[in-house]
């Protein structure tokens, strides 16, 4: 997308996408939301599920107990955060696959370069 800024030069916005909507993944598109700028960045959320699955509660499932769900659209209502559902169809018997990783300064999640 290409956006004008202040002194009518070009701008980029930058697109994140999160794989995986467990705790580090839920964690770290929530962090990118609150430190970087809707206008720079778009960020997604990419989860087999809708709802944000507590791990540490399944015990709690386990014995019948029920738990409210928690969707991640109420999770990230009004961060800019969107969240896309896929799931893998199949294993691959070819080499993993890899995606290139940028370092975002300031942003809080992990280490800076």
């Amino acid at each position: 997308m290409q956006h004008g800024n202040a002194h009518g030069h070009g701008h980029r916005q930058h697109r994140i996408v999160v794989i995986g909507a467990g705790y580090a993944g839920a964690i770290a598109a929530g962090r990118l939301a609150r430190r970087l700028r809707r206008e720079d960045v778009a960020i997604t959320l990419v989860n087999a599920e809708p709802d944000f699955v507590e791990r540490v509660r399944m015990h709690q499932l386990a014995v019948g107990q029920e738990l409210r769900p928690r969707p991640f659209s109420e999770m990230f209502a009004g961060t800019g955060v969107r969240l896309r559902l896929a799931w893998r169809s199949g294993r691959s018997s070819g080499p993993a696959r890899s995606a290139r990783c940028s370092r975002v300064r300031g942003c809080g999640c992990g280490s800076q370069g």
